[in-house]
């Protein structure tokens, strides 16, 4: 399964890539059993296939419904295959949903294998059991089997998805997430293969990966705020630690272990915004895991939150957690978590990939937008180009100009670094009375228009300065148009209108992040 000196064809990923933090939920994520919710492992294997399996109602009653869109009976005597089952996000049809998920069927997965419903999955069932089983030389350690080394604890997918990114040079993280009592045993699990003793993986070892007591925490929400705070496993080592600093924590270590809130997820309601948080925004990308990821606003496992203001955080509503569910957060199928040992590797793959088509069309609006901003530019100019110099005498006389023109005067004089002007002065052959509208002649000036434009098309901007204070500007005045300024002067008219051009364009760029932010002025 891991080989050293061999790089895997499936994971060709560029070590410079975004740094990874990946969360596995453990029951029926990674392991299977269920101890939280009372399950053998023989309750989970019957669980992961009526997750799994589709049943849409009938005048007959319910039917299994396959990919396909064929349908059968319940108890059809015609064994189901693995084919029959549905392994996407969202169900098969409008009207489907999962055997385990409905509320008159669920009671029959206790004792599946023994209810008609359940034994036309026993060859499915079959082939779990025995993927499960360990088929190497020997037997498992005991921290990796909880049967005597005869069948593993902790699914293969999981430490080949650990192995193989480390083997690509990744640079990631692991944060287990449980509501369960069951770290103490993860603990010891991840510890043998951190030491090498995966029989398995024999060429990982990494120290890195190695688990102690100050790597196990208790994450819970606080009932009054909804803050969500870290503290340590055996109440050790002072107070709580804030949400911000729990983030650096997982980012930083190889790996953290930590027990979620389930009173608070259960209280309300297993509302999305209560569950076990996942934070997004930042420098590093986080994936969750977990097979109670749901195709529902309003139930599902995982927080997802983001970053607001300084070191604060707050959880998207359930239609914002759904539309990230294969970016941010996956759905997890444990039938093929435990039959496909590329399971998670592939998973990631699909969403980097994923991240990057969100990334690569918001940046394809962002381009459209910045061409669209970037030719109202082109075209202010030509405007106010076109004005004659005739058309600047108008300002002359003005030894108070209106208050929309006075705007556009003030605007100039801050988009050029000039604060002051005296009155008075010759202004290239004219003199004016108003020290406020000589900026405006200025602008004819070619040095001052080349001092512009060459700051737009080498893509440096305003300044933030400048930026900042002519927006002010504008939004202190929001009756200050292009048409108010062209009733007292069309020359101020075309130099207003150059100016929220550039504004628009200079603003649009900036908040997008945008490289792309030069202007090819012509001439």
């Amino acid at each position: 399964f891991f080989d050293k000196g061999k790089s895997s064809n499936l994971m060709a990923m560029n070590t410079a890539s975004t740094k990874l933090c990946l969360h596995f939920d453990v029951n029926e994520t990674i392991l299977l059993e269920d101890r939280a919710g009372g399950d053998t492992r023989e309750a989970c294997l019957s669980k992961i296939i009526a997750k799994s399996a589709s049943v849409v109602a009938a005048d007959e009653g319910w039917l299994w419904l396959s990919p396909d869109g064929s349908t059968a009976a319940l108890s059809s005597s015609e064994k189901r295959s693995l084919s029959d089952l549905h392994f996407g996000f969202a169900p098969l049809s409008p009207s489907a949903q999962s055997y385990y998920r409905t509320p008159e069927l669920k009671p029959a997965v206790k004792e599946f294998m023994s209810h008609p419903h359940g034994l036309v999955w026993s060859e499915v069932m079959e082939s779990l059991v025995t993927k499960l089983r360990y088929d190497g030389p020997g037997k498992l350690p005991p921290s990796l089997s909880q049967d005597g080394g005869e069948s593993h604890f902790v699914l293969p997918s999981f430490f080949k998805c650990v192995a193989g990114l480390v083997q690509e040079g990744r640079d990631m993280s692991v944060v287990i997430r449980t509501f369960g009592d069951d770290l103490e045993e993860i603990k010891a699990a991840l510890n043998a293969f951190a030491k090498g003793e995966h029989p398995m993986f024999p060429g990982f070892k990494d120290p890195a990966f190695e688990v102690d007591d100050n790597k196990m925490w208790r994450g819970r929400y606080v009932q009054a705020t909804g803050e969500w705070r870290l503290s340590p496993w055996k109440g050790e080592g002072g107070g709580s630690i804030g949400e911000a600093e729990a983030v650096e924590i997982f980012e930083g270590n190889k790996v953290t272990l930590v027990q979620d809130d389930y009173q608070y997820w259960s209280q309300n309601g297993c509302s999305p915004w209560a569950g076990k948080p996942c934070w997004v925004g930042g420098e590093v990308r986080h994936i969750f895991f977990d097979d109670n990821i749901h195709y529902s606003e309003d139930d599902s496992i995982v927080a997802v939150r983001r970053r607001v203001g300084e070191g604060g955080f707050e959880p998207l509503d359930g239609k914002q957690t759904m539309e990230v569910e294969g970016e941010a957060i996956v759905k997890v199928f444990g039938v093929m978590a435990l039959l496909n040992d590329d399971y998670f590797l592939e998973k990631v793959k699909a969403c980097e990939e994923e991240k990057k088509a969100v990334e690569e069309k918001v940046e394809g609006k962002v381009d459209g937008d910045l061409s669209a901003l970037r030719e109202a530019v082109l075209e202010a100019e030509a405007r106010y180009r076109g004005v004659h110099r005739n058309d600047y005498s108008e300002l002359k006389a003005l030894a108070r100009p209106p208050p929309a023109l006075a705007l556009t005067c003030q605007a100039a004089k801050i988009m050029l670094s000039r604060k002051t002007a005296k009155a008075g002065a010759d202004a290239d052959g004219m003199t004016f009375g108003s020290s406020e509208t000589i900026m405006l002649v200025c602008w004819l000036d070619a040095s001052v228009q080349n001092y512009i434009r060459d700051e737009l098309a080498g893509g440096r901007g305003l300044g933030a300065a400048i930026c900042k204070e002519l927006t002010q500007l504008q939004e202190k005045n929001p009756t200050w148009t292009v048409e108010k300024v062209s009733y007292c002067s069309s020359a101020g008219a075309a130099v207003t209108a150059w100016i929220f051009a550039v504004l628009d364009f200079v603003r649009a760029a900036e908040a997008a992040g945008s490289a792309k932010r030069t202007i090819p002025f012509k001439g």
